[in-house]
């Protein structure tokens, strides 16, 4: 092989060593783009998830405070009888009394 014969497969082989370095990068850059890609969704799936249960959760409580709230306003109509009566006894004890 001559001389230029050999520079010119030195050459080719340099640009081609070069070419599978740029390959291999841009190969590392998919990956971690990847990889990333797949870290980035499992953390997507796992705040979807929590925010399920969260809402879940905040729609048992609406329920909870609902049913107490029902049972304030039934406790409330129990007194208020309850005052009603007490009001009338004591009136009909007064007027006892006054007599």
């Amino acid at each position: 092989m001559s001389n230029s014969s050999q520079q010119r497969l030195y050459n080719a082989t340099n640009r081609l060593v070069a070419a599978l370095e740029r390959l291999e990068l841009g190969l590392q850059q998919v990956t971690v783009g990847r990889e990333r890609d797949v870290q980035q969704h499992q953390h997507l799936l796992s705040y979807q998830r929590e925010n399920e249960a969260l809402l879940e959760e905040q729609e048992k409580m609406q329920t909870t405070i609902m049913n107490l709230q029902q049972q304030y306003e039934e406790l409330q109509g129990v007194a208020s009888t309850i005052y009603g009566k007490l009001d009338t006894s004591i009136e009909r004890l007064t007027q006892i009394l006054d007599k």
